[in-house]
């Protein structure tokens, strides 16, 4: 820009050299941040409650804010003016993490660039840069002295080299269980990539899930657990309105919780734990404007001196015109008839963890009391048919032999299986080894005797071929034992998948043709599987169709890595959305290893006529004539203590 005056002169190279006011991120906030989604749309007005969330980012007696929280809170758009602001105001190294690399793409695309286009210090700031330059892309940018990285919780490469000072990990309670690939839990990575900084700020914000199998209620719980408390307008008790206070049935003149009429949304009040008297939804803005957020545990303060605050904001205390107390009671009385409902409910509207009921919650412990009384590597009788499922991981391969049999429903085609665990090992050789595929060919070459001195061998091997490194030498191995039936598999957790499709190649010639030669995958319908396996351990049958039994030396933790995952209900863009949530710091590797000896199962089951399948297996061993020789001992059994056969 030319030179034409003095006040030239003074905007371009005098007022830069000036020091930039200090400005916190809320008066920041009403000074320059848009709106640009939902029914609030354009200047940004900070909600009371959301005051001191902002204000706590500026803190720096704070390192880390957790937030629990409902839907219609806008716990989102305060990442985002962390994000603008630590853009424009206070240039630092920054990332904003979500569940996958898609859900990073389309954040940075939708969300991000919406920002810039309507906030207008960001618009003039990438101006400079709109046409790319190679220095910024979708998932990376680089302006005014920033850096803003957006990554999938799922990439182990997102989490690779780089430090921030600031980290924001969105909606944390939907990423992968059981981390970033070969990397570790991806929490722990993010505190990682902060340690540099004296001044780093870690924000971890999510909707809950499963009590007890969610990141945002332990990252809530390690907080000094906030609450927001507001002051009655007839007495002036403070009190927090607990969401849990949400019962229908309360009489009008009990303390302390929501009341309404049923049926009759319309007719809630809020009565008072003090006064008795009813608040109507209308005084909550009133409230709000003189309420304090009140910490109900001890500060956790880290070696520094830093405080970890958490915060839990539900959609009560909301100001958003959907997030009416009349329509929570609405959609509260919607759900309340179906367990899932119940569980969508508490997610996205309370902000709390949907806890299972104490009567049909299956635990490590009550399975292990359950077990059977034979041994582990031994065939009870009502076993006919063997199959194994295989779960790879980087330095072992965990071995699960299950045996098959009709139970008392010989005759019914499609009725469920009884089956017994045969046999859990694990062989500590690296996946790319000779070693590792040689030693899990003593089990599916081996042979498994019955009571009466027949043999079976195993009918189908599935192998987890995972995501990356495995694959090829998963591939390699489950051709060169095809005339077996081992195969490579792969988990699809979609619901509504069969327990097994019928297999694709992987390899294509130049006219996009399958080659014949190349290896075959077989996706596994996960989400079905461990439905059915659930809702069976949890029946407890004793025998016959369904029932499921343990040898009398399975160990809690095989239980406890069985049942270390839950089915999740929530709604994505108003649809219903089905995933697994895992307990934090359980492994799954017994849960995976028997989903796919059950997906080997129903390959095996293929080539029979499914009316006289048993009939056809039955037969087929009764043609054996001769014993059966005793079963080489061949690798470490976690059902034995880890010890050598």
């Amino acid at each position: 820009m030319p030179i034409r005056s003095a006040s030239d002169v003074l905007r371009q190279y005098i007022q830069p050299l000036k020091p930039k006011e200090k400005l916190s991120r809320s008066d920041w906030a009403e000074r320059h941040f848009q709106v640009t989604k939902g029914s609030s749309t354009g200047r940004w007005k900070t909600r009371p409650y959301q005051r001191e969330i902002l204000d706590a980012w500026d803190d720096p007696r704070v390192w880390r804010t957790s937030i629990m929280k409902s839907s219609r809170v806008g716990a989102t758009t305060l990442l985002n003016i962390d994000e603008a602001y630590s853009i424009h105001w206070e240039p630092c190294d920054t990332c904003t993490v979500q569940p996958t690399t898609g859900d990073a793409e389309k954040y940075s695309r939708d969300t991000f660039n919406a920002l810039v286009e309507n906030i207008d210090v960001l618009t003039e700031l990438f101006s400079v840069c709109k046409h790319r330059d190679g220095t910024n892309s979708i998932l990376e940018k680089y302006i005014n002295g920033a850096s803003l990285k957006f990554i999938g919780a799922n990439s182990p490469n997102g989490f690779r080299r780089v430090t921030y000072r600031i980290v924001r990990a969105d909606e944390t309670s939907a990423y992968k269980a059981g981390g970033a690939g070969k990397e570790g839990d991806q929490i722990e990575l993010l505190l990682n990539r902060t340690i540099d900084y004296h001044d780093r700020l870690f924000i971890d914000c999510s909707t809950p899930t499963i009590e007890g199998f969610d990141r945002i209620e332990s990252a809530f719980a390690l907080g000094d657990q906030r609450h927001r408390f507001l002051p009655c307008p007839h007495c002036g008790h403070f009190q927090r309105l607990s969401a849990a206070a949400f019962t229908p049935g309360a009489k009008k003149d009990t303390p302390g919780g929501f009341w309404w009429e049923p049926g009759k949304p319309s007719s809630v009040v809020y009565i008072c734990e003090h006064c008795d008297k009813p608040i109507q939804h209308s005084q909550k803005f009133e409230m709000d404007e003189a309420g304090e957020w009140r910490p109900m545990a001890p500060p956790n303060i880290d070696p520094n001196g830093r405080e970890h605050r958490s915060y839990h904001i539900w959609a009560g205390i909301s100001y958003q015109a959907n997030a009416s107390w009349a329509n929570i009671v609405a959609e509260y009385e919607k759900n309340s008839e179906s367990p899932q409902g119940l569980q969508v409910f508490i997610n996205t509207w309370l902000g709390l963890p949907y806890r299972e009921d104490a009567s049909t919650r299956l635990t490590a412990e009550s399975l292990y009391a359950r077990r059977d009384t034979y041994t582990s590597g031994t065939l009870p009788d009502g076993i006919l048919m063997v199959c194994i499922g295989v779960d790879m991981q980087d330095d072992r391969a965990e071995i699960f032999v299950w045996g098959f049999g009709p139970g008392d429903s010989e005759t019914q085609a499609g009725a469920e299986p009884e089956r017994w665990l045969i046999e859990h090992a694990v062989i500590f050789e690296r996946y790319d080894t000779k070693a590792v595929y040689a030693q899990i060919d003593s089990f599916v070459l081996g042979d498994y005797p019955l009571s009466d001195g027949k043999i079976l061998k195993p009918s189908a091997t599935a192998i987890d071929s995972g995501d990356g490194d495995h694959a090829p030498y998963v591939y390699e191995y489950a051709n060169s034992r095809m005339k077996h039936n081992v195969i490579a598999t792969k988990g699809m957790p979609q619901p509504g998948k069969p327990p097994i499709n019928n297999g694709k190649r992987t390899e294509y010639d130049m006219k996009g043709r399958p080659k014949k030669t190349g290896a075959v995958v077989y996706q596994v319908g996960t989400d079905g599987i461990k439905t059915r396996l659930m809702a069976q351990l949890k029946h407890g049958h004793e025998s016959g169709a369904g029932a499921i039994h343990f040898p009398n030396d399975t160990t809690e933790e095989f239980f406890a890595q069985l049942v270390s995952e839950r089915r999740h209900y929530s709604t994505v863009g108003g649809q219903p959305k089905v995933t697994w949530v895992r307990r934090q710091g359980v492994r799954a590797e017994a849960l995976d290893g028997t989903v796919y000896a059950d997906a080997a199962f129903h390959h095996a089951k293929k080539k029979y006529n499914q009316k006289t399948m048993w009939q056809q297996i039955r037969a087929t061993i009764e043609a054996q004539g001769k014993p059966a020789p005793e079963k080489s001992p061949v690798a470490f059994n976690l059902l034995e203590g880890q010890k050598p056969y």
